[in-house]
Order: structure tokens, then sequence, then C-alpha cells
């Protein structure tokens, strides 16, 4: 796994670095053209782990996600969002 995740960054294709910024950690990922940022906390420690989990993942063909719920979905009418 090590080795395409070296392939990967060599080809420009993702990176994910660590950074302190407005007095907390954040992680600044850019894959396959698109750069998302995410705030991990005060944790260097726990801003390293994202970060390496992230990278396997985006290593492993994995999509460019940063959260972890689904986005909400849209009731069908406004009569099923306020039925008794």
């Amino acid at each position: 796994m090590a080795g395409a995740q070296i392939d990967a960054q060599a080809e420009g294709l993702m990176g994910v670095k660590v950074r302190e910024w407005k007095g907390a950690w954040w992680l600044f990922v850019d894959h396959q053209g698109q750069r998302k940022a995410r705030r991990v906390g005060i944790g260097k420690k726990a801003a390293g782990i994202a970060a390496i989990k992230i990278q396997a993942r985006l290593a492993a063909g994995g999509e460019l996600r940063m959260g972890d719920s689904e986005p909400a979905q849209a009731p069908t009418s406004f009569a099923t969002l306020y039925k008794d």
C-alpha cells in the first residue's frame, strides 16, 4: 500500500497537509483537482492520525470525502413535513 501512496503523490494526484492555523490544527487535502480543508482541533497528534487515514483511503482509490455524515434529505413535499 505504501508504494501506491508514493506513486499517487509523485504524480501530483493527492496531498494531505497538517497545519496550525487560527489557533487550531487543520487538514488541507488536495486530490484530483479538488481542495478541501477541515478543522481537526487542538491536538497535533489527532490531526496526524486523521491525515494518515485520509492518505490511505485516497491511495486505495477512495473518494475525497471529509465528513462522516451523509447529506440531509429534503422532504418530498411540504405536507409530509408537517402532517399530524
